[in-house]
């Protein structure tokens, strides 16, 4: 889990850093093409930050899940397979995952209509 904070913390990095070039660029007389990579960049790091938290708030409410499960299987209460991930878990991960490529497919859209300003 830490390597997926790092990659979505430095893809909020590289959108920030793409809104800024965006930003410093929107004074060139192509306005509206570093408007467009503006908008891509934005997208694309409100998307980061939002798996950010999810990813963050995720985390603890499958601490406590499975720390009752594992509780159960150490007191022989339950059996170990009470200890796969639940089913909420994987969907939660899945669409965190499908919002982390639909960030970066938005930074490279940006990248693209930042390239025809310069």
């Amino acid at each position: 889990m830490t390597w997926g904070f790092e990659v979505v913390k430095h893809l909020s990095v590289i959108n920030a850093a793409g809104l800024a070039g965006s930003v410093a660029l929107y004074s060139s007389p192509a306005k509206t093409a570093a408007l467009g990579a503006l908008s891509a960049f934005l997208i694309g790091l409100v998307l980061a930050i939002i798996v950010m938290v999810t990813i963050y708030m995720v985390g603890l409410a499958y601490l406590v899940v499975f720390h009752k499960r594992l509780m159960g299987v150490l007191f022989g209460a339950q059996g170990i397979v009470k200890l796969r991930p639940p089913l909420w878990f994987l969907v939660v991960t899945a669409i965190n995952w499908a919002l982390v490529v639909a960030s970066i497919i938005a930074f490279i859209i940006g990248v693209c209509r930042l390239a025809k300003v310069v």
